[in-house]
């Protein structure tokens, strides 16, 4: 097993190789999803074996590996940074909230074509009840970052479970806008933009959410730790 492979590694691969599934992004090989992902594989007595894809960052790059993806019989992939959106513009159906986020972060190989859905709002959303106890609707949620793929989908998705106030620090996005307004939650979802007091946008909150254009500790982070948040 290699840590990650290419479009060339998967090429020379046999045609009856285990190597059906996999998570796509750039950077790849700090991704602890094979792990995870392989042992539920085992588990359930699956024969399919999940590795790291690296695409390429050249303009084409991740729609050649699909087209590659597509030729070797791959099942489906998962997909993180940098390509949540490529992920969503590449398929030929999608779910609502890749629909509403524009992004995804699952990719499903089907007759004619990707499907993509978003999970990253879903999981969001169960593991504040399963870990904390708490509905998304009761809470007062403040989002601080860029919102690339995976921070818009959180906020659609507390925006769709009706939080009880939902706050998103930085750049507002379009399809957010138009989610708040069409669900009639103008009172109730504040867009302030960039903020020059961080503290005192998350006074009050009972979540806190840290989104990142990469996988690791983003800025934003860092940011809080020094302020002593």
């Amino acid at each position: 097993m290699l840590p990650f492979y290419t479009g060339k590694d998967l090429a020379a691969l046999p045609a009856d190789s285990r190597i059906r599934l996999g998570v796509i992004g750039n950077p790849i090989a700090h991704s602890k999803s094979p792990q995870m992902q392989q042992a539920a594989l085992d588990a359930d007595g699956k024969a399919l074996t999940y590795v790291r894809l690296l695409a390429g960052l050249e303009e084409g790059g991740f729609e050649s590996l699909l087209e590659l993806l597509a030729e070797r019989g791959f099942i489906g992939v998962n997909v993180t940074v940098p390509f949540k959106k490529k992920a969503f513009a590449a398929a030929v159906q999608a779910d609502e909230l890749s629909t509403l986020c524009g992004a995804a972060n699952t990719l499903v190989l089907r007759e004619d074509g990707w499907h993509c859905f978003n999970t990253d709002g879903p999981g969001f959303e169960w593991a504040i009840e399963e870990l904390c106890g708490r509905s998304l609707r009761e809470l007062r949620v403040v989002v601080l970052g860029a919102c690339g793929g995976a921070g818009s989908a959180l906020c659609c998705q507390c925006a769709l479970s009706g939080c009880r106030h939902l706050t998103l620090v930085n750049r507002p996005r379009p399809e957010l806008e138009a989610l708040i307004k069409e669900l009639g939650l103008e009172g109730r979802v504040l867009l302030p933009g960039l903020s020059a007091n961080v503290a005192q946008d998350i006074k009050g909150a009972k979540i806190f959410v840290l989104s990142s254009d990469y996988e690791g500790m983003p800025n934003a982070l860092m940011e809080a730790m020094a302020c002593g948040l």
